[in-house]
């Protein structure tokens, strides 16, 4: 028969560690996604930048031409006039406009992108921001 102590102390364990026993997978956010709820309205609707992640490395001149190409596809010329200003960590290039486009037009420029053989995925870069944290009132 255990003693009271030992009752106690396995007790008194339990209700302080239970809170620190792990979530279920049913309410944890999917890898990647951000932990805090995202709603579409507080978005930006027009972005200046892209990115583009291909397969494999491509020259500037391949690179321009999948732009030129998307850009004329969907009829939006600031994409043909694109520069990369830089990579992100996983490989991908963050592409930048001369102007902001509206992220519909975009994203039918990203969709052609994407349709080359060479691109993995590609997609308007929008740009957000916390509003309000957990702590916030």
């Amino acid at each position: 028969m255990p003693s009271t102590a030992l009752i106690t102390t396995v007790t008194t364990l339990a209700l302080v560690l239970a809170p620190l026993v792990p979530a279920t997978a049913d309410e944890l956010p999917a890898p990647g996604a951000p932990s805090f709820p995202l709603r579409e309205e507080d978005a930006p609707t027009a972005t200046d930048r892209m990115i583009i992640k291909s397969h494999e490395p491509v020259g500037d001149a391949r690179q321009q031409q999948i732009l030129t190409d998307a850009a004329d596809g969907a009829g939006v010329t600031e994409v043909a006039e694109a520069e990369e200003v830089r990579a992100t960590a996983q490989d991908a290039a963050v592409i930048e406009l001369p102007e902001a486009v509206p992220v519909e037009e975009l994203a039918q420029v990203a969709g052609g992108i994407a349709a080359d053989p060479a691109v993995a995925y590609a997609e308007p870069d929008r740009l957000v921001s916390v509003a309000a944290g957990a702590t916030d009132t």
